[in-house]
């Protein structure tokens, strides 16, 4: 997306990326998924009873078993078991490092003398480089894709990319790689209602947790079921009030008054959703959205924000976040 364009709070309320340059490299995919695939890994995420609760992606770092997947993907964990693209089944000994923050973790499997993915520089990355792929959308482990690097965002003051190549659920945690085959970023999160709009973390995250990372593994910490959502699925709560968002910010798109004024009649109708069945991270994100929009129509400006933690949160209780709850564009 070239810079410059103006873009109402209705239709993309995001800081523009960076402007296209010189002509993509070429990249060999079929060299970079033969070299690549044996590091990436499909993530069992298990209950306290042992029972499949979600699904990710996580790809060695080095050969004793560091492994770097996203914090929403193990956030509900009480255990995990890993899968190679050989059919090898690691179990994972526990968590390394963990920041909520930027959604990335660094987990650590008993194994050792694995083949690992060389980590890369995302800050001389340009949009419209060409980019690949590997997770495991909806566990189809060893998933290659392509696309290029649509923009840079900024999210809740953190630089964001987006990226074109497809991911679906089960793909979070995946590499994101540049025609080296080095890791420049993961992969963190998808909007619905929208085409090639996905988000990945830079891999500077990454390198910056390494640093703060435990020698041994601690054991994962689950939260227990809240009172409130005990006997409810939180996925479906947390849904239907994004769903009840999207309706909203789709008949904002219609009124005819000013992109402050619109901001306004949004913040009040997401203000007016009953979310209280929603688990407690959600619903405080929730309103720091709210209040988002709200400020923005009390200073007559537009929202600029994708609300990152909302999406990923979202994401960590399986729900799909609608492109317009965050960019405020019709459904």
């Amino acid at each position: 997306m070239k810079a410059g364009i103006a873009i109402t709070s209705l239709a993309l309320a995001l800081v523009l990326g960076v402007p296209l340059h010189a002509a993509p490299e070429a990249m060999d995919l079929p060299a970079l998924a033969k070299k690549a695939r044996p590091s990436v890994l499909l993530l069992d995420v298990l209950d306290a009873d042992g029972k499949e609760i979600g699904t990710g992606t996580g790809f060695i770092i080095s050969p004793d078993g560091r492994v770097v997947t996203n914090h929403h993907v193990i956030a509900r964990a009480a255990s995990m078991v890993a899968k190679g693209e050989n059919g090898a089944f690691y179990k994972v000994a526990g968590v390394l490092a963990d920041d909520a923050d930027d959604d990335v973790a660094i987990i650590k499997l008993d194994a050792n003398d694995l083949s690992a993915l060389p980590l890369g520089d995302s800050t001389n990355a340009e949009a419209g480089q060409p980019i690949a792929v590997i997770g495991s959308p909806l566990g189809l482990e060893g998933t290659l894709s392509e696309g290029i690097i649509s923009a840079y965002r900024e999210a809740d003051g953190k630089r964001i990319l987006q990226i074109s190549a497809p991911i679906s659920p089960g793909s979070s945690g995946s590499p994101v790689m540049d025609a080296n085959g080095d890791v420049i970023a993961v992969a963190c999160a998808t909007l619905t209602n929208g085409q090639a709009l996905n988000l990945a973390v830079p891999i500077e995250a990454v390198k910056s947790l390494l640093q703060r990372s435990n020698a041994k593994p601690l054991a994962f910490s689950a939260p227990a079921p809240k009172p409130e959502t005990q006997g409810r699925s939180p996925a479906r709560e947390i849904q239907s009030v994004l769903n009840q968002c999207a309706e909203i910010a789709k008949k904002a798109s219609a009124l005819n008054i000013n992109p402050a004024a619109k901001d306004g009649y949004v913040a009040d109708g997401f203000q007016a959703i009953d979310a209280t069945r929603c688990p407690q991270d959600f619903r405080v994100a929730f309103q720091e959205h709210i209040n988002a929009w709200r400020n923005a129509a009390s200073a007559g400006r537009e929202v600029n924000t994708t609300y990152f933690r909302l999406t990923t949160i979202a994401a960590a209780y399986g729900a799909r976040i609608p492109r317009s709850v965050v960019y405020g564009a019709p459904p």
